[in-house]
């Protein structure tokens, strides 16, 4: 009881290694199935993903196995697990396994199989977060790839990419980086200016178009950008949309697809109001970034 208790206090700190080593040197001296779900819960937490599916076993709460095969990478693993429930599985939950095993499979450059994996996805959940992900990396055509990522954007609002700046201003900065190269400068502010126009305090976009008036335009260009910096609304720093878990309402800055605190899968939302601290998606493997996308 006194080693649990420290457990919990370390779990409390966010120390999530220190307590998974307590815990993995209980279980090693007094084998438990509670021992052994706890050993994969904390290893999860402190991102320590191949060590966790090494403890899922038939007693491990079925959630919790497909969430750590899952984010270990282990999708035929866990694609096996389902299928042995005893009740139908979760159509979003089966779709996600099938998506993540398609867009491992594309990594591996077996894309036959990847489309196999991908279409039966698609058959059973075509809306879930982690099909539409998917979706958008085996789409040829820009068109495919822009209704993906509308479908993502109305599941968790304007998404932001690792740097900060959502789906829809960084498919921009390209395209105006593409036709300054092309030698069409004015046509790369004026796809800017617009944006503007429509969102005085985009940040990136901003400063892509005050970076271009410097170096291509003439005096008169640079007072009128000083002006609209002036007149604009003040620039707040970066702050993360209000996404997370509708299930368990965890709160997080990054798009998951399997929430790290509940476990349940396609449970994304852009209308959180709770929030819970302690589990950091970067560590956990659950994160849009762990599909490619």
């Amino acid at each position: 009881d006194a080693v649990l208790g420290l457990v919990a206090v370390l779990r409390a700190q966010g120390d999530f290694a220190r307590a998974a080593a307590i815990v993995r040197g209980l279980q090693a001296r007094q084998p438990a199935p509670w021992l052994r779900s706890l050993c994969v819960r904390l290893c999860l937490d402190a991102g320590q993903l191949d060590r966790a599916a090494a403890f899922v076993d038939a007693s491990t709460p079925d959630d919790l196995a497909l969430a750590a095969l899952c984010r270990a990478g282990r999708w035929q693993d866990a694609l096996a697990r389902l299928q042995s429930l005893s009740a139908p599985a979760n159509a979003a939950t089966e779709a996600g396994v099938l998506a993540g095993w398609a867009a491992d499979r594309l990594r591996r450059g077996e894309d036959r199989g990847a489309r196999k994996r991908l279409k039966r996805a698609l058959a059973l959940a075509p809306e879930s977060v982690a099909v539409l992900a998917v979706r958008g990396q085996f789409a040829s055509r820009p068109g495919d790839r822009a209704r993906a990522q509308a479908g993502l954007t109305q599941r968790g609002g304007n998404l932001p990419t690792e740097d900060g700046i959502d789906a829809p201003s960084a498919e921009l900065l390209k395209r105006a980086e593409a036709l300054v190269k092309e030698e069409n400068v004015e046509a790369a502010l004026g796809a800017l200016r617009d944006a503007l126009d429509r969102a005085p305090s985009n940040r990136p976009i901003r400063a892509a178009y005050e970076a271009l008036i410097l170096e291509h335009g003439a005096p008169e260009d640079w007072r009128a950008a000083l002006a609209g910096r002036r007149e604009m609304a003040p620039i707040s720093p970066k702050t993360a949309p209000p996404i997370g878990c509708a299930r368990c309402g965890l709160q997080t800055e990054v798009a998951v697809f399997i929430c790290p605190r509940c476990d349940q899968f396609d449970t994304l939302s852009a209308q959180i109001v709770v929030q819970h601290t302690g589990v950091d998606p970067a560590l956990a493997g659950c994160t849009l970034d762990h599909l490619g996308a």
